[in-house]
C-alpha cells in the first residue's frame, strides 16, 4: 500500500500540479490511513471494503478529531482510490459509497436489542471456539469497549466479585467499567472451564488467547463478529464498533445520561457521545413517521 501512496502523490504533484502545502496533507492524511490498515494486519487492497473505511473515519472521531477534519480524510482516501481504480490498480473503490459526513453520520448501524441476542445465542456448532467467541462479543456489548482495548485485557484487569474492570483507553487515560451481572458468570465459566486449554506460556496474563497459546488480534475478533453476524443471518455492515455502538445507543435509549455514558465510553469531550443523541432522534422521527396518524398520507 506504501507504493501506491507514493505514485499517487508523484501523480499529484507532477500531473496535477498541487501545491506542497496540498500534497503534505494528503500525504498526512492517507500515512494516517496506512498506520490504520498496519494495526489491522490489512496489507493487500483486496483486503479493503467500505466497513474498514467507516471503521477508520469513526476511530478518528472517537480521538478527539472534528468533524471537519473527518471530512477532510473522506476526501483524500475518495481521491487516493479514484487514482488508484483509473490506473487500474484496484478493480472497486470502496470509498464509492461513503458520503460525507455529518456528525451523526459517521456511526455505523446499530444493532437492535432483538439483534444483539441472535448475536450472542447463536450458535456455530462446528468452532471449537463457541465459548470463548460468545465471552467477547458479550462483554464487548456489556461494557462497550473499544476492540484494541478487549485485544488488551488481562487477567489482572478483572474484578468479578466486584463486577468491574479496568481498561487502558484512548491517550493512556485508565477508567473502570462495570460488568453486568449475567457478562460476570460468562466471564467466570470461560476462565474456569475455557481458557486454560489455550494456554501454551502459563505466564500468559491476555484474558482471550487464540488456539497459539497468543492475545487474540483486533483483526480475529473482528472476523469473529461478522461470522457470528453471518450465522445469526444479521445483513447489516458489522465492523469492531458495532457493539460498542449499540451499547452506548442501547443505554441512551432506556434513559442513560450523556455524562454517564461518555465515562464508560471513554471518551474525553462530551461531544463525541452526542453523536448518540442524533442516532436517537432518527429513530424518534422514524417511529413519528410510521406511526403518528399526522404524519400518515
Amino acid at each position: 500500500m506504501q507504493a501506491f501512496l507514493d505514485l499517487f502523490i508523484e501523480h499529484a504533484a507532477l500531473e496535477r500540479g498541487l501545491s506542497d502545502n496540498s500534497l503534505q496533507a494528503y500525504r498526512n492524511d492517507l500515512d494516517q490511513f496506512l498506520l490504520y490498515l498496519t494495526e489491522h494486519s490489512i496489507d493487500r487492497p483486496n483486503q479493503l471494503s467500505h466497513a474498514i473505511l467507516l471503521d477508520h473515519l469513526i476511530s478518528l472521531r472517537e480521538s478527539g478529531r472534528s468533524a471537519r477534519t473527518v471530512s477532510r480524510h473522506l476526501v483524500s482516501l475518495r481521491v487516493f482510490f479514484r487514482f488508484l481504480q483509473q490506473e487500474r490498480l484496484i478493480d472497486l473503490d470502496p470509498s464509492e459509497t461513503l458520503e460525507s459526513p455529518r456528525l451523526w453520520s459517521l456511526l455505523p448501524d446499530t444493532l437492535s436489542p432483538v439483534e444483539v441476542t441472535q448475536l450472542l445465542n447463536v450458535s456455530i456448532k462446528k468452532s471449537k471456539h463457541a465459548q470463548r467467541n460468545r465471552t467477547i462479543l458479550e462483554l464487548l456489548y456489556a461494557t462497550g469497549l473499544r476492540v484494541s482495548e478487549m485485544c488488551a485485557l488481562k487477567i489482572g484487569d478483572l474484578s468479578l466479585q466486584d463486577a468491574m474492570l479496568r481498561t487502558m483507553g484512548k491517550g493512556n487515560k485508565e477508567r473502570v467499567v462495570p460488568i453486568a451481572g449475567k457478562t460476570v458468570e460468562l466471564v467466570n465459566n470461560y476462565l474456569l472451564q475455557d481458557r486454560p486449554r489455550y494456554i501454551r506460556n502459563e505466564l500468559e496474563a491476555h484474558l482471550f488467547l487464540s488456539q497459539q497459546g497468543r492475545p487474540l488480534t483486533r483483526q480475529r475478533i473482528w472476523q469473529i463478529i461478522k461470522d457470528q453476524a453471518k450465522a445469526a443471518g444479521i445483513d447489516k455492515k458489522i465492523s469492531p464498533h458495532t457493539l460498542r455502538h449499540s451499547c452506548a445507543t442501547h443505554l441512551l435509549e432506556n434513559g442513560g445520561s450523556l455524562r454517564v455514558i461518555q465515562e464508560l465510553l471513554g471518551h474525553s469531550d462530551i461531544s463525541t457521545t452526542q453523536l448518540y443523541t442524533h442516532v436517537d432522534q432518527k429513530r424518534l422521527q422514524q417511529m413519528h413517521q410510521n406511526f403518528h396518524p399526522r404524519a400518515k398520507k
